[in-house]
C-alpha cells in the first residue's frame, strides 16, 4: 500500500493511499483532555468558541502537547492556559487513551482527570483560545446536558465515559 503525501505543516499531515481514494490525517503530536474536578467532585467546563461553530461550544479543557511534554506536564500547562487553574503533577491520574476517528485520523488523546481543591478566579490565560466562559456541574448535571444535546464535543463525551467506567 503505498502514500502519498497531499499536504503538511508544523501540526499534521494529510496522507492519501495511492489505490484508493482513502485520505487520513496524522497528528504530529498527541493530545491531551482534562477533566479538572473539585473536592465536591463537581467538574468545570469551558464555554469555547470554534471556528465552525456559531456558537460556543461546552468543552472540558483540552490541547496539543509540545515536543517533549509528558501527559502530565501537557495536561497542566493546558489546564493553566485554558483555566488559570493549577495542580500538582502527583494530582493528574491518567484515564486512558482516545482515538476519536481511527478511520481518518491516525492520532491518540490521553484523558487524564485532576483534582483541584477550588475553581477559583477560573479564566483563560491565552486569548486565543476563545474561551468566552465556564460552568460547574456534577456529573448528574453533565449527564443531563449530554442528554438534552447540549454537549456535542467527542473529546468531553469520551472523556465523561472514561469517568464514568472509573466509578
Amino acid at each position: 500500500m503505498g502514500i502519498k503525501k497531499i499536504i503538511e505543516n508544523d501540526y499534521v499531515e494529510i496522507n492519501q493511499v495511492t489505490e484508493g481514494k482513502q485520505i487520513f490525517v496524522r497528528e504530529k503530536y498527541s493530545g491531551v483532555v482534562i477533566i479538572p474536578c473539585d473536592n465536591q467532585g463537581n467538574i468545570l467546563l469551558l464555554r469555547h468558541m470554534r471556528a465552525v461553530e456559531k456558537n460556543p461550544m461546552l468543552e472540558l479543557p483540552r490541547g496539543i502537547m509540545e515536543a517533549g511534554e509528558t501527559v502530565v506536564q501537557g495536561a497542566a500547562r493546558e489546564l493553566f492556559e485554558e483555566t488559570n487553574l493549577k495542580a500538582a503533577e502527583s494530582d493528574f491520574i491518567e484515564l486512558g487513551k482516545i482515538h476519536p476517528d481511527s478511520g481518518f485520523l491516525n492520532d491518540d488523546t490521553t484523558i487524564v482527570m485532576v483534582n483541584v481543591k477550588k475553581f477559583e478566579n477560573v479564566k483563560a490565560n491565552d486569548k486565543s483560545e476563545k474561551i468566552v466562559g465556564h460552568i460547574v456541574v456534577t456529573k448528574d448535571e453533565l449527564r443531563k446536558l449530554i442528554h438534552d444535546k447540549k454537549i456535542c464535543d467527542g473529546f468531553t463525551l469520551s472523556a465523561f465515559g472514561m469517568l464514568l467506567a472509573t466509578d
